[in-house]
């Protein structure tokens, strides 16, 4: 194993913190499709409901309003996102970062913690 200096160790953290920086969502998703960084990602959620809305000062009547946005139903214990490629220390503080821009309580879980839920409850 390779001792190292403190200036050595001090440009890998500077240079693991750029990484990280550069792992940061600018939104949960837009950032997630970054391949570049991240090898393998799957976004397991997809806005398929319409909500519509009428123009203000609509008479009554005359049909349905246009669609003006599309949203998803996040149920609990739903998995929202899946990340591969990469070191688990980076995967989870990215997640975490972006666990604070969803408007839902989220949790980070490995397939590892996963996997020994399942065990107990079986």
């Amino acid at each position: 194993m390779k001792v190292k200096s403190s200036e050595e160790l001090q440009k890998e953290l500077v240079a693991a913190k750029k990484e990280l920086f550069n792992l940061r969502f600018q939104n949960a998703t837009n950032q997630l499709n970054n391949t570049a960084r991240i090898k393998e990602v799957w976004i397991k959620i997809f806005p398929d409901k319409p909500v519509t809305a009428k123009p203000a000062e609509t008479r009554m009547g005359s049909g349905k309003g246009t669609v003006e946005y599309w949203v998803s139903v996040v149920k609990p214990g739903r998995v929202l996102f899946e990340i591969a490629g990469v070191d688990e220390a980076v995967a989870r503080e990215a997640l975490r970062l972006a666990m604070h821009k969803l408007p839902c309580k989220c949790k980070i879980i490995s397939k590892a913690d996963l996997d020994a839920q399942l065990g107990d409850a079986e």
